[in-house]
């Protein structure tokens, strides 16, 4: 799940974008885990869609250019297996932050 969400902050990013990785406990002794990036960040109307199978936000973008589009997909449904949730925030041109809380 943390994997998912570095690579495609490394994937998507450019070159001269910050990527930041945060963990802070959270209450009932969980932990938040953060991948935080400032690079162009998701469009609003693509934001409710990224954890959709196969949801490509740029229709522009080949499998061959990033992957199978099942990453994230696959990470709400990892991360509830061990009790967590899963979610993001992002501002265009501003960047995005994909929280785990475990």
């Amino acid at each position: 799940m943390l994997r998912n969400s570095l690579s495609n902050a490394l994937r998507f990013a450019p070159p001269d974008n910050t990527i930041t990785l945060d963990a802070t406990p959270a209450e009932g002794g969980r932990t938040r885990l953060r991948v935080i990036d400032t690079g162009a960040g998701i469009p609003p109307q693509d934001l409710p869609h990224v954890f959709e199978r196969l949801y490509r936000g740029d229709q522009g973008r080949t499998r061959e250019d990033d992957g199978s589009g099942l990453g994230l997909a696959i990470a709400p449904a990892l991360v509830d297996a061990h009790g967590g949730s899963i979610g993001v925030e992002s501002q265009v041109g501003r960047g995005t932050s994909f929280s785990i809380l475990l």
